[in-house]
């Protein structure tokens, strides 16, 4: 019979073994940058005092929270809070890096394929995450020059998010109003996912699962 420490040294050696065999894996998907991005990322948290907060919510039911601080038309502090994926935080973690010290008016021109240059690629079936964290700073950010504007009481925001699906990919967006075309596949068929729209889709999916 083995004594603790031999069993021991056999789990360790296993879980060594795992890990190795999930890096390996890994860098079969996914860049370096991504990969050292979501192993080790930066400015992880909720800020207590944001001068601006924005969310998004995700294809996969993943949700970005970025928050921001500014002054004078410049981002001092980025931070992000996701439940999502790994290739989702490493999204969040190079963006809020890569905005630090950017005019506000420069940070909301950013795209969806540009923070994916940034990680230098993303598999297609994850290039929805950087679409993700995109929406969720251009609504901090909007959120932020909302309670500056005048008449807006501070920690208020003026518009009420809405939210919007694009048909295409079914990414969902929170927005303050109808974005010209999906922020992840471009299409221009964008519709309101209202109330009853989700019910629908609820009942189609229950529906189907019942048939199976």
């Amino acid at each position: 019979m083995k004594d603790d420490d031999s069993m021991n040294d056999e789990l360790d050696e296993l879980a060594e073994n795992i890990t190795l065999i999930m890096e390996g894996e890994d860098a079969k998907i996914y860049s370096e940058e991504v990969i050292a991005e979501f192993r080790n990322p930066s400015n992880i948290g909720r800020m207590a005092e944001a001068d601006g907060q924005g969310v998004a919510d995700g294809l996969c039911k993943d949700t970005m929270e970025i928050c921001v601080k500014v002054r004078d038309g410049v981002i001092t502090e980025c931070t992000f809070f996701t439940d999502g994926c790994g290739a989702t935080i490493a999204c969040g973690s190079r963006l809020t890096r890569f905005v630090k010290g950017l005019r506000t008016d420069e940070a909301i021109q950013i795209r969806p394929r540009d923070l994916v240059s940034l990680l230098n690629g993303l598999p297609p079936d994850h290039e929805h995450c950087a679409a993700l964290a995109i929406i969720a700073l251009r609504n901090a950010l909007r959120d932020c020059e909302a309670r500056r504007s005048a008449g807006a009481r501070e920690g208020e925001t003026v518009k009420k998010l809405r939210r919007y699906r694009c048909t295409g990919c079914d990414l969902q967006m929170a927005l303050p109003e109808r974005p010209e075309k999906c922020f992840c596949c471009g299409s221009t068929n964008i519709v309101r996912e209202g109330w009853r729209q989700r019910f629908k889709k609820i009942s189609r999916n229950q529906q189907e699962r019942e048939k199976e």
